[in-house]
């Protein structure tokens, strides 16, 4: 079994699990974390056997969204190709041959959040929210949450994540049809391991069919993928966003 630095991976019969483990930094992305969950569904995709993987978080947060520390050193070229980085974990979640399902154990945060929407279904701790605080900050949604958000609860709603930049609760996410179940957070696990056990069972070129046949109605294109990853690099040129995650940090530095 692999040995990652950011991930723990781990296999129950014919189910893969992936845990995000970076809890002291709240599973926000770096680079290293990038790098270790593309290697962990490459090995999935590799193993035509595995019928189910989940994706969970270890710790408080299920992902913490984007390494601020790094994004305020970024520039235009640089912002557009963590996007371009991102984009392409995101497309290969949504395109491995067997169903995803996150369990959502806490925050689910900025680009955090893009990759629970790229996940096929998701079940959600009590505790768990979701959160697109990208405005705040200046720019915009760079993964391609801002393609996958509006097909999962249409414009109006994935708009008001997206602008208000406010936390939706797993209550009302599980109202809005963003999550499968919700669950206290000591029984998670099982009742994600439950489900994905019952849809192990069924043939794999079934459940792998009906994974493609839907998302080919709505998957994203190259041209609206290359647009937002733009976008993303085009808010960073203006250095608003660097500023502003600056007074974040400090104002953070000084509240400790």
């Amino acid at each position: 079994m692999m040995e990652l630095d950011t991930v723990l991976f781990a296999q129950q019969d014919n189910i893969a699990l992936v845990y995000i483990n970076r809890p002291e930094a709240l599973n926000a992305f770096n680079k290293q974390l990038l790098m270790d969950l593309q290697a962990a569904f490459d090995w999935i995709q590799e193993h035509q056997d595995i019928a189910v993987s989940i994706l969970s978080g270890k710790g408080p947060a299920f992902a913490g969204g984007a390494d601020l520390a790094l994004a305020q050193n970024f520039n235009k070229m640089a912002a557009t190709q963590s996007a371009r980085m991102g984009q392409k974990l995101m497309n290969k979640i949504e395109a491995l041959h067997c169903p995803v399902i996150a369990a959502i154990n806490g925050p689910a945060i900025g680009s955090g959040a893009e990759l629970a929407w790229a996940c096929d279904f998701r079940i959600a701790s009590s505790k768990a929210y979701f959160m697109h605080p990208e405005v705040k900050f200046g720019f915009c949604l760079g993964w391609g949450g801002s393609q996958r958000l509006p097909f999962l609860v249409g414009r109006q709603r994935a708009m008001e994540i997206m602008l208000l930049g406010e936390a939706i609760t797993a209550e009302k996410a599980l109202e809005w049809g963003l999550v499968y179940q919700v669950a206290a957070p000591e029984e998670l696990e099982q009742l994600t391991m439950e489900v994905a056990q019952k849809i192990a069972r069924y043939h794999p070129a079934a459940t792998s069919s009906v994974k493609m046949s839907a998302i080919e109605g709505y998957r994203t294109s190259g041209t609206s993928m290359a647009y937002e990853s733009h976008l993303w690099g085009e808010c960073f040129a203006n250095g608003e966003p660097q500023k502003r995650i600056k007074l974040f940090l400090d104002s953070r530095k000084l509240n400790k």
